[in-house]
């Protein structure tokens, strides 16, 4: 025979307070025992917003990009600018550089650079010192020559149409 019991017999019969007449002071004392303390709460509070803290990125370079060590090797003179604000109208700003180091990549670079690999690269502010060509950037750029060492981000990006992704620095640092 199966016998049906009551939440009230199951939760308050252990304590023999069902007998007693006293149930209501029974659930009240398991609700207390259920329930968290403010201190509780806050300290709940606080670990839920502690994960949802993002963390930031890791150091290192932006997706599309790659941090290298080059030496410029040859210059392009053709001034290729687009309008008469392009400072690649007043300026050169291809070259053929040499690979000496990669320091790392972001996520998404289009290639595998390797020591000594030429690429042709595209210097968006020119290759002359930026207070002749565009004195509005901040810190200057010093300009480049061949032979010349320099630190820089270099962004790849694959167009297409093209089977080989095009390169520009936007900034760098003389070594």
């Amino acid at each position: 025979m199966h016998r049906a019991y009551s939440l009230r017999a199951l939760v308050l019969a252990p304590m023999g307070l069902a007998r007693m007449g006293l149930a209501p002071v029974g659930l009240a004392i398991i609700l207390l025992a259920c329930g968290t303390s403010k201190q509780e709460k806050v300290q709940g509070e606080q670990t839920a917003k502690e994960k949802l803290v993002i963390n930031p990125p890791p150091p290192g370079p932006a997706p599309g990009t790659c941090k290298i060590v080059a030496t410029v090797e040859t210059i392009d003179k053709t001034l290729k600018g687009t309008s008469e604000k392009d400072p690649c109208g007043k300026a050169p700003c291809m070259a053929t550089i040499k690979i000496d180091s990669v320091l790392g990549y972001g996520s998404a670079f289009p290639t595998v650079l390797g020591l000594g690999k030429r690429l042709t690269v595209r210097f968006a502010h020119s290759l002359n010192p930026t207070k002749d060509v565009w004195p509005e950037i901040q810190p200057p750029l010093p300009g480049l020559r061949v032979g010349a060492k320099f630190e820089a981000l270099i962004n790849g990006a694959s167009l297409m149409g093209k089977t080989e992704p095009e390169f520009t620095i936007y900034s760098y640092v003389t070594k």
